[in-house]
């Protein structure tokens, strides 16, 4: 019969340490494996998900996801924020290629730029007096509001609101703001609205063009209760048939105080339309001719 000595105990101990410690490895290393799989199945998932919901193809026919190492880094390539994996590997690779590969990373980021304020309404054109303009930009660089000059138009009430209220900014003097009717109405195209600020506007008004003149009273009677009058007055020399002529349809005429002064036959005459209907003056005063309003001839 063998006897166990105390080094073949020793060795046996030794053996079965150094096997539960492998076996503890290969459990280390089949959870590491298993969690390596499900976190790979997982990225894989989230990543189809996003190439599915965003469908955002690269011209080379790969996904701009799968160049992506995480989905935030993904989601600001979708963005333009942030350059794609393509771009950084060009960028890391900068000393081969030179700053043409950092000028390609660049590229793919957004460049945000400012927004001035504006409040303008499509298709409308200002005037007032040039002097009650406030010059917000000195493009031509002379004193007061002059061609290229940006302006700001202090609104039917006529009061400077520094931009607010009923102020209307970012106009262009000369292009959407003038300082006399008729340029506004020679500028103007079908269907634009001219808004004239209060004031007094000695001038006689060829109107060829659809479109709409509205005064600071619209909306109130001629006999109501107004506010400070657009009052369109004609020039003392002016000897024609009418200080208001309308050759076009569908035309309104709307909030002034209109004066003759006793210059013209006809306030406004109303001529080429093919019923009454076509041309509209409303909420206006009258006055200062020996007819108010002819219409297609008859008064």
């Amino acid at each position: 019969m063998n006897r166990r000595t105390h080094r073949n105990h020793s060795s046996s101990k030794t053996q079965a340490r150094i096997a539960r410690v492998k076996d503890k490895l290969q459990k280390l290393r089949d959870r590491v494996r298993r969690s390596a799989v499900m976190f790979w199945e997982r990225r894989q998932a989230r990543l189809t998900w996003w190439q599915q919901a965003f469908r955002t193809p690269m011209a080379s026919g790969r996904w701009v996801f799968s160049q992506s190492r995480t989905l935030w880094s993904a989601f600001l390539t979708l963005l333009g924020l942030a350059p794609s994996g393509r771009a950084r590997l060009l960028a890391r690779s900068s000393d081969i290629r030179g700053n043409k590969a950092r000028k390609a990373a660049s590229r793919n980021h957004l460049i945000l730029e400012g927004l001035e304020q504006r409040q303008l309404l499509a298709g409308d054109l200002y005037v007032d007096n040039p002097v009650d303009y406030i010059v917000t930009t000195n493009n031509a660089g002379g004193a007061g509001a002059d061609p290229t000059d940006e302006v700001r138009w202090v609104g039917f009430n006529g009061i400077d609101d520094g931009g607010l209220g009923d102020d209307v900014v970012g106009l262009i003097y000369g292009t959407d703001a003038f300082g006399s009717i008729q340029d506004a109405i020679s500028a103007a195209a079908p269907t634009n609205t001219v808004n004239v600020a209060p004031g007094t506007y000695v001038e006689s008004l060829s109107i060829p063009t659809e479109l709409t003149l509205l005064g600071p009273n619209s909306g109130i009677a001629g006999n109501g209760v107004r506010g400070a009058e657009a009052s369109i007055v004609a020039p003392a020399a002016a000897l024609t048939a009418a200080m208001i002529d309308v050759t076009a349809d569908n035309v309104t005429i709307n909030g002034f105080y209109l004066d003759g002064n006793g210059a013209v036959g006809n306030v406004v005459r109303v001529v080429q339309f093919s019923s009454v209907d076509n041309g509209v003056v409303q909420d206006s005063r009258i006055t200062g001719g020996e007819r108010g309003i002819q219409y297609n001839g008859a008064a």
